[in-house]
């Protein structure tokens, strides 16, 4: 039952067959409940059935969430670019999230939107390629198993995806106070815009030059914007530049040297050679642009990668894919770039992880960021390098 103020103009949205004398306070509205549905989990949900009317639960999306259907059907570049996309919708609701369910079709289905749900994942994938919705529902966090999940992400797709469902309010206010625990509903925009990509040590120990050029790239991307809008990261091993560094000294490489010069001049890497004993602080919104795993959590990982490199890549992979869970929030696509010898490891880093993508070092390098020029005689010996030459022509 809801009990709410007969002259408040935000709930006359809920039905009356009965009138009232106008000096009345409160009105109240009995609500019947929603039956459970009885599909299993993992089985499309039939929601005709339910008696729920539209009008109340378009009013409760745009009228006290806030919620309209321009923010689920426009497409933002991250630039200024806005396009109206198309009006498939699947939601990713466990049908046992019965209320959220029907509120969430009822609120699609008015604004003419074609909804799938679960069940339905692999007839949708195959219908609806160029653009869309999809909504998922809080408690879900397998994004890695969704498959083809990346391919709705990679440049050319315009799909918008959202989590929405009931959020815990927490039980202690930022000023320290106690709250009441209590619940409240939310919607969060996943995958916005940028980039994170695992760059894997053989890239950096064998081939040198394609990580300089890579490198170089990753740093024109953020150097004009502001910190809010550097929308690139750069994972690799646990004291990621310290190891470049010492690497570096030992072969007497310079490409070597001047990838640790970039990467330590970034406002925002934690991890440089003056500060890699210091634990990595990420902040939610506005994380390093240079990430390392903490070497404190992985205190085996050099001494794997010197004996077996192949065990101490799968470790670092598997810890990336997992840490990538944790930032759908802010980055659209997600990489692992390797290297020739690591061919056949990333077949199966590709089937195993539905969330990221695998790209060689040279396609990515040659493909991504296409438009962002660097220093012309890298990319000569890049070229060069490519073609069998030393860099002036000659075998």
């Amino acid at each position: 039952m809801v009990i709410y103020p007969a002259d408040e103009e935000s709930w006359k949205f809920l039905p009356t067959d009965r009138k009232t004398a106008s000096e009345v306070k409160l009105r109240f509205y009995i609500h019947t409940p929603l039956s459970q549905p009885s599909s299993p989990p993992g089985t499309a949900t039939p929601l005709t059935r339910y008696s729920l009317s539209e009008a109340p639960a378009l009013r409760l999306f745009r009228e006290v969430l806030g919620i309209t259907p321009e923010g689920f059907f426009t497409w933002r570049d991250g630039k200024t670019n806005a396009i109206t996309i198309e009006r498939n919708v699947f939601l990713m609701i466990p049908p046992c999230y019965a209320d959220e369910l029907v509120l969430l079709d009822k609120f699609f289905t008015a604004y003419k939107a074609r909804v799938s749900t679960i069940g339905s994942w692999g007839k949708f994938c195959d219908q609806y390629k160029s653009s869309g919705v999809v909504v998922f529902h809080t408690t879900f966090s397998s994004y890695h198993k969704l498959a083809n999940l990346h391919k709705f992400l990679i440049r050319g797709f315009h799909w918008n995806m959202f989590r929405l469902g009931c959020l815990a309010v927490p039980s202690v206010s930022p000023s320290g106070l106690p709250l009441l625990p209590s619940n409240t509903i939310g919607i969060t925009k996943l995958f916005p815009n940028g980039g994170i990509f695992l760059l894997t040590d053989d890239v950096f120990a064998s081939h040198p030059l394609s990580a300089l050029v890579i490198v170089l790239k990753f740093v024109e991307m953020n150097r004009p914007k502001r910190p809010e809008q550097q929308n690139w990261r750069l994972v690799g091993r646990p004291a990621l530049v310290r190891w470049i560094r010492q690497l570096a000294f030992e072969r007497r490489d310079r490409d070597l040297f001047q990838i640790s010069d970039e990467l330590e001049q970034l406002p925002s890497s934690v991890d440089s050679a003056k500060r890699a004993d210091k634990p990595i602080d990420v902040a939610p919104r506005q994380p390093p642009l240079v990430v390392s795993p903490d070497p404190a959590t992985m205190p085996e990982y050099a001494d794997t990668w010197e004996s077996d490199p192949v065990k101490a890549t799968e470790w670092l992979v598997e810890w990336y894919a997992g840490w990538l869970l944790g930032q759908v929030e802010i980055a659209r696509k997600f990489y692992i770039v390797y290297s020739r010898a690591e061919l056949a490891a990333s077949k199966d880093w590709k089937e195993r992880y539905q969330h990221l993508d695998v790209f060689s070092m040279n396609k990515f390098a040659t493909t991504t960021w296409s438009d962002v020029e660097i220093d012309g005689a890298v990319m000569k010996r890049m070229k060069a390098s490519a073609e069998g030459t030393n860099g002036d022509g000659k075998n």
